[in-house]
């Protein structure tokens, strides 16, 4: 059947040479021109009407197309799209396809068009539908396909009549807080750890210095060799260099005796806030080349055996009650866990006047020392404003022999630990033998090792062992027989000495004198306690007191002797007649 005018179905008929073949041509003619006559008095809704061929047009809104910068997604979101056509919008389907893949995974397919008016405020800047347009929406879940992929996004339009449209690809970047991205982990290597003066140290974060997404060549590292730059300021003049590849190794020359604690922080390509190096990294710039070479190295005792290592401690006060009682400090709590690591040995002994002699008249010798005015100071002429107070003679048992030109000590005290020396003093000395002063958490193990109700470094009470209370350790009217003023080290071995009958006293970790006789300066900056765990906790990067531990025998009582109590306000050129110290050195097999 075919179609005749005004829609009526017509039987076509085929025909067959006639006789009446003229006849038959006429009639064809009369109809033809009936048809056209007819034809064009028909109404615009009687025209023959034509196939759907075009298809729609569709384009996503959000997330929004970018060059240079893919749009982050997180966890999930809402993909907005719109489509046109010019007859009507069957169904739009929401696509993405992984990198490196052929097929594609469909997200949401939906013909229900979403309400301009229901848009969130936040993406009205994006989501702007045009005019003859219509507006579509899709929740996209991003959970299963990881962070750190770089998808991309596309739409499908689909009219009745089986036409589709296709929208322009949009790449993303995922990246999941649900998978707790953050920043890198930034880790070097320094080689070596002790050098001498203006030598060359390398730090290498080649294969330590990571992330989850980026590749090493794409993270960003900022270097502070001195350990003086504000690690919450990034753009702190003090940082050494500026933002450099994290696969790249810096080199850096100390002018200046001392220990330094190097640091960096590393950024990634997603990610707003920066990953911090451990604060665990130590430079010492020593007088000696090579290994630590300590005078009396018989006298050096395991921090913690190397076979136990690596080993937590709890640092501070546990049993609250005695602040609360009057027997301790604030600063004493909230006790954490300090983690050891590496195999650190410590100084039995305090620190003795006939040692710090003997590396005097060395940095005199060598000029590195000097004697002025009722002081020892060093002045490194390379650096201005160098000059520093090491000792003043007025706090202690040394004395500088005019005629000699040498430092002495007052008769009867060469074993007694050294007193009057400065921050600055104790660094010198033990820079200058390739040692350093213990961290304050090491200096706590030392005394009461793991044992956390103990007070004092023999128990829990100042009259465990000893019904005095005053056999044990050299503290203000202990009526020891040197009273006032320091005993020789270990003093307090059972002796009986002029009357005074002392108790063996040795702490856990092998040391003697770690409560009172002299007071022992540390290489921490004094800052209140951190919380939890932390890994070989060494003080704040910077501050303005160093942390003096262990009392001296002008602690008033027992209470300023316990392992728990720390002292700070002295200036690192402070001089007293009550101060010492015990030198400390790592273990690098």
């Amino acid at each position: 059947m075919g179609k005749g005018f005004l829609g009526m179905k017509v039987q076509k008929i085929r025909t067959t040479r006639s006789p009446f073949r003229g006849m038959y041509n006429a009639s064809i003619l009369v109809s033809s021109f009936l048809v056209v006559v007819l034809a064009a008095g028909c109404s615009e809704d009687d025209k023959v009407e034509q196939p759907d061929t075009t298809a729609p047009q569709t384009r996503i809104l959000y997330p929004p197309l970018r060059i240079d910068d893919n749009w982050v997604v997180s966890d999930s979101t809402y993909i907005y799209a719109v489509a046109q056509d010019d007859r009507s919008v069957e169904n739009v389907e929401f696509y993405f396809r992984r990198p490196g893949e052929s097929a594609f995974e469909q997200i949401a397919r939906t013909g229900v068009t979403f309400p301009e008016s229901q848009v969130p405020d936040s993406l009205s800047e994006f989501v702007e539908v045009p005019a003859g347009w219509s507006l579509y929406r899709a929740r996209w879940v991003t959970g299963a396909i990881g962070s750190g992929s770089r998808p991309i996004l596309f739409t499908r339009a689909s009219d009745p009549a089986g036409n589709v449209g296709v929208s322009e690809q949009t790449p993303v970047f995922i990246l999941n807080l649900g998978e707790e991205i953050g920043p890198p982990t930034v880790n070097f290597a320094i080689n070596p750890p002790n050098v001498v003066q203006n030598a060359t140290v390398s730090f290498d974060p080649t294969g330590l210095t990571f992330d989850r997404i980026d590749s090493p060549e794409a993270i960003e590292v900022r270097w502070d060799f001195e350990g003086d730059a504000d690690l919450l300021d990034p753009e702190d003049s003090r940082w050494d260099t500026d933002w450099v590849p994290g696969t790249q190794i810096q080199t850096h020359a100390y002018p200046r005796l001392g220990q330094y604690r190097p640091r960096a922080i590393g950024r990634n390509t997603y990610f707003a806030g920066f990953g911090y190096s451990p604060d665990t990294y130590r430079v010492r710039v020593i007088d000696v080349d090579g290994a630590p070479r300590p005078p009396n190295a018989n006298d050096y005792v395991d921090l913690v055996p190397a076979s136990e290592l690596p080993r937590s401690f709890t640092i501070g006060l546990a049993d609250t009650m005695q602040y609360y009682l009057g027997l301790a400090d604030r600063d004493e709590y909230p006790a954490f866990q300090n983690r050891i690591n590496n195999a650190v040995k410590i100084q039995k002994y305090e620190t003795t006047n006939a040692l710090y002699l003997t590396y005097l008249n060395t940095a005199l010798t060598e000029q590195k020392a000097k004697f002025i005015g009722g002081g020892i100071y060093y002045r490194n002429d390379a650096v201005p404003d160098s000059t520093v107070l090491y000792l003043e003679l007025i706090n202690s048992r040394l004395f500088f022999d005019l005629d000699d030109n040498r430092f002495e000590i007052e008769a009867g005290y060469e074993n007694h630990p050294v007193t009057g020396v400065t921050y600055y003093g104790a660094e010198a000395y033990c820079s200058h033998y390739g040692l350093r002063l213990p961290k304050e958490a090491e200096w706590e193990i030392a005394a009461r090792g793991d044992s956390l109700n103990w007070v004092y470094p023999w128990g829990r009470s100042q009259f465990d062992g000893d019904a005095t209370g005053r056999a044990r350790c050299n503290f203000a009217n202990s009526t020891d027989p040197y009273e006032p003023g320091t005993t020789p080290i270990g003093f307090y071995d059972g002796r009986l000495e002029s009357g005074f009958q002392t108790v063996a006293t040795v702490s856990p970790r092998g040391l003697v004198d770690v409560a009172g006789n002299v007071a022992e300066w540390t290489g921490d900056w004094y800052d209140i306690y951190p919380t939890g765990t932390l890994q070989e906790y060494g003080g704040p990067n910077e501050g303005v007191f160093k942390v003096i531990r262990g009392g001296s025998f002008l602690s008033t009582g027992a209470k300023g002797v316990r392992c728990t109590a720390r002292s700070a306000g002295a200036p690192l050129d402070a001089s007293y007649p009550s101060v010492g110290f015990r030198p400390a050195y790592d273990v690098f097999e």
